[in-house]
């Protein structure tokens, strides 16, 4: 069957790539798109450098799919492999005291989403047939096994995050709740929300949301008691994100059997709900930093290391909190040892 398909060039919404010396391919930027993604690796430059989690210590939400779109390419070969691809918007979920409102409407309510889902890539892919995911992929197959669809949930007791993540692999849905408290009254609300999928999406993907698995991420209670202080909901941002870094970086993850593939979940563990292992946030602010590096034309600032320019870096990115920068510092210094980045890790990390 023909289709007219764009050409994939890059996760959404990358077009050309650019490779470093350590075989990595990373995303080229516009300008737009790399002040972005300074800004997002600045905050989480900061994380943990404060006792309380505010407003103030999230990273913004516009910034955040851009951030974890890239990091699709995080491992050589990434350009011929699957992807996850991220919602562009934050997707409020509305309350029972919103819906009760005479005046809501579903379709008011959701612009967003229906922008997120219409988008070309995204439905030119979902229209083609999935076929595994042990294939090498070529312009004209499909390139996304996982939809992830971020949630933000309003509450007397303040804002907390979830996400959506439907696999292509098994036809099935995931809600992730990353806040522990109150979860029951968030579960009927993404009940009620996933069974008002506008009309047009493609009917497997709506009949996986609809019957989505509820899974509540409850492990930041032991980061509380690890941590001897109180995390709030606004932490739930940070746990999010570390869900979403799990599955892109098992995207090529297999359970069941060929002709049953069974669902895949992230362990809930304190490595997950706190996202502070190499495998998490860390990993992703070394694949943003070497992004940044990666776009002179896009940060002229940032490209070089004569003493400007390394003066820039550490102003910016420097990790203040010890036990954030420890971690960082390993992940640094698997990307760029033994090359000529490799002064970035005791620049940034000392």
């Amino acid at each position: 069957m023909a289709l007219d398909l764009p050409m994939w060039d890059g996760p959404h919404p990358f077009k050309e790539f650019a490779r470093h010396q350590n075989g990595i391919m990373y995303a080229r930027l516009t300008k737009a798109q790399s002040n972005r993604m300074q800004r997002m690796l600045q905050r989480l430059s900061i994380l943990g450098s404060s006792k309380y989690i505010s407003n103030k210590s999230l990273v913004n939400e516009t910034e955040i799919w851009e951030g974890l779109s890239a990091y699709n390419l995080h491992y050589p070969g990434a350009p011929v492999r699957c992807w996850v691809w991220i919602s562009q918007h934050i997707l409020n979920v509305p309350t029972q005291q919103d819906v009760a409102d005479p005046n809501f409407d579903w379709n008011g309510w959701e612009n967003n989403r229906i922008n997120t889902y219409r988008n070309t890539f995204l439905e030119a892919d979902l229209r083609i047939p999935w076929m595994g995911i042990v294939i090498n992929r070529i312009p004209g197959e499909p390139r996304y096994r996982f939809i992830a669809f971020m949630h933000k949930h309003t509450s007397p007791r303040g804002q907390s995050y979830s996400c959506t993540v439907y696999d292509r692999e098994n036809r099935t849905a995931t809600w992730y709740d990353c806040w522990p408290l109150d979860s029951q009254t968030r579960m009927n609300e993404i009940v009620r929300y996933w069974n008002h999928i506008p009309n047009g999406w493609p009917d497997v993907m709506k009949n996986a949301l609809r019957a989505a698995t509820h899974r509540v991420i409850e492990s930041v209670e032991d980061i509380e008691t690890h941590a001897h202080s109180e995390f709030t909901s606004l932490y739930s941002q940070f746990t999010m994100i570390s869900v979403l870094i799990w599955h892109i970086r098992n995207v090529d993850i297999l359970t069941g059997t060929p002709a049953a593939p069974a669902p895949v979940y992230p362990q809930d563990d304190m490595i997950l709900s706190s996202g502070m292992a190499s495998t998490g946030i860390p990993s992703l602010m070394g694949n943003m930093l070497l992004t940044l590096r990666m776009n002179p034309v896009a940060n002229p600032d940032l490209a070089g290391n004569d003493p400007r320019h390394r003066n820039e870096l550490q102003r910016r990115f420097a990790v203040l909190n010890r036990n954030m920068r420890e971690v960082v510092r390993r992940v640094l210094t698997a990307l760029v040892a033994g090359t000529a980045d490799a002064w970035l890790v005791d620049l940034l990390t000392d």
